[in-house]
């Protein structure tokens, strides 16, 4: 998956880089809904952001969703 992934054309680094970046302002400043939602919406364009993966558990388990948390 990971090796593959450059070659789709859904790969768009520059867009990806600046979503991944929104990531932490919106974790640091209390917004953890945010954060997952768009999270999600880069994790469907780019399955192996570990950005968006590390970014995504730590707001469902600030919102108490730890199962959910548990499997990312």
């Amino acid at each position: 998956l990971y090796y593959g992934f450059p070659t789709t054309s859904s790969y768009q680094p520059e867009e990806i880089a600046f979503q991944e970046a929104l990531l932490k302002p919106y974790s640091v400043a209390g917004k953890p809904q945010e954060v997952v939602l768009l999270a999600d919406s880069i994790l469907k364009i780019d399955p192996v952001s570990i950005t968006a993966y590390f970014e995504y558990a730590y707001a469902l388990n600030t919102l108490q969703r730890t199962k959910e948390a548990s499997y990312y």
